[in-house]
């Protein structure tokens, strides 16, 4: 292992080299014995895992206070309900208006049929090849 690879694994892992994997583990004690830039390396890691490890401040508490007021002054069920109905109305009032839209065609008589006797017709100019067997049909 190198310099290199044991910052590697000290991002990596952490400066705890017993948490490390067994075969990094192994190469990082050997040249933890060699090396004394890995050994910096390592006391600096310690260091700052220290530091953040004591880096435990609380909120202020006007800031905790504010946050707690906010919480109770907002309802959930409300705010889920705005966001639901926001999110909602545009595509339901769409969709509403095309199928008010087809029920009124739809119902409004677009579709009739034609009566009997043009059906009659239609089907026969349908089926014909040519229009003077109409005439002699009829």
């Amino acid at each position: 292992m190198n310099i290199d690879e044991f910052n590697d694994g000290l991002d990596q892992w952490g400066s705890r080299t017993d948490r490390w994997p067994e075969p990094e583990r192994s190469a990082a004690t050997a040249l933890l014995e060699q090396s004394e830039a890995a050994r910096r390396q390592l006391a600096q890691a310690e260091l700052a895992d220290q530091l953040l490890a004591a880096d435990h401040h609380p909120a202020p508490h006007h800031l905790r206070q504010q946050i707690l007021q906010q919480l109770e002054g907002d309802d959930m069920v409300q705010r889920l309900a705005d966001w639901f109905a926001a999110a909602l109305w545009k595509p339901v009032l769409a969709a509403a208006c095309m199928l008010a839209l087809g029920f009124s065609i739809g119902f409004g008589g677009a579709g009739e049929r034609p009566p009997d006797n043009e059906l009659h017709q239609v089907s026969l100019l349908t089926f014909s090849y040519d229009y003077q067997e109409i005439d002699d049909a009829l």
